[in-house]
């Protein structure tokens, strides 16, 4: 548990591991060069808690610190923010899931959303493209519709499919990736991603055992790393690595033509557009003709597709055109939006 100035909500969230149903566990908190009372109140703490001092350089620093700190016989280990809490029976339920399930690396579990949002301390706070209105809400009612590993992996592309607070890995699984990683983008969605190339599995457990405080401070507000151009870099990154450099895209509006530039700018050749809106059909694209997707005709013709619609509804009908036209998801198209 990485915390920088969290002395706000760590007492809460120290309470709701102290009522844990499961017994045997650690808590390791990464003090990340925090100026208010966070290792304090760790400190003060009467549960079984390891305080670490973290380099002050960052998230990505801060977890590497605690898996640093791991003990050698720590075969699992569930993340946590210092700013949310956990239901009592969260641990139990993920170490009975890996314990059933030698295949799974990664459990997770829905969440749900407690604001605890100051408008007046988040808008000096935010990134210029933190997410407005509801669209937090929005998130996580979609995330909690993923349950299956199957359906972990049909999502991997669209948005980061786990909560990253509401997990628990594997030690293997994570010492196979060599941990954390640093980029222009977020660590969570970064590791999934290395998780999901390298063949590993996730599951997300159908009961609500993680409480995601939603905040004016939280990181996904505030840290540019979140910003939507962000995502379409750290998506192109890892398309490129699981489906070649030459592709094309369904979706010649905002979301096609800006995950387009991210795939040029990692070297991908988009072949083809393909959509919908009569008005684009026939023009160039970032240099390519745009389709109608009629003009699909099945495996085989053509590179894979990425489908760059944001539209969850959109999205359903993309899917079953494509499924019907025989292209398997996963191989022939991959949905990115």
């Amino acid at each position: 548990m990485p915390a920088r100035n969290a002395a706000r909500w760590l007492g809460g969230t120290l309470e709701s591991i102290a009522a844990q149903s499961y017994p045997s566990y650690e808590v390791i908190l990464v003090d990340d060069a925090s100026t208010d009372g966070t290792a304090a109140i760790a400190r003060a703490w009467s549960g079984p808690l390891r305080l670490v001092r973290g380099p002050g350089r960052g998230i990505v620093a801060a977890l590497e610190a605690g898996r640093a700190a791991l003990l050698p016989q720590t075969d699992l280990i569930a993340r946590m923010d210092a700013d949310d809490l956990m239901a009592p029976e969260r641990l139990a339920l993920q170490v009975a899931a890996l314990e059933r399930e030698p295949r799974l690396s990664v459990v997770a579990s829905r969440v749900q959303l407690l604001r605890d949002f100051d408008e007046a301390v988040a808008a000096p706070l935010a990134h210029p493209g933190a997410a407005a209105g509801d669209g937090m809400g929005r998130y996580v009612d979609w995330l909690n519709t993923i349950d299956s590993p199957e359906s972990v992996a049909r999502e991997m592309f669209v948005e980061s499919p786990v909560c990253h607070p509401a997990v628990m890995i594997r030690r293997t699984a994570l010492d196979d990736v060599d941990g954390y990683e640093d980029h222009p983008w977020t660590e969570d969605y970064d590791l999934w991603l290395r998780l999901h190339l390298a063949g590993h599995t996730f599951r997300v457990l159908p009961e609500v055992l993680h409480v995601w405080r939603d905040h004016g401070a939280r990181t996904t507000r505030t840290d540019p790393r979140c910003a939507p151009e962000r995502f379409s870099v750290l998506k192109a990154y890892y398309l490129v690595r699981r489906y070649g450099r030459e592709l094309r895209i369904w979706g010649a509006g905002r979301d096609g033509r800006r995950l387009a530039r991210a795939l040029q700018a990692e070297g991908a050749s988009i072949t083809a557009f393909y959509d919908v809106d009569p008005k684009k059909i026939g023009r160039l694209c970032r240099g390519a003709p745009v389709h109608s997707y009629e003009a699909l005709r099945g495996p085989g013709d053509g590179p894979p597709i990425v489908t760059a619609v944001g539209i969850p509804e959109a999205r359903a009908l993309i899917r079953e055109a494509l499924d019907q036209r025989g292209y398997a998801e996963g191989r022939d198209y991959v949905c990115a939006a």
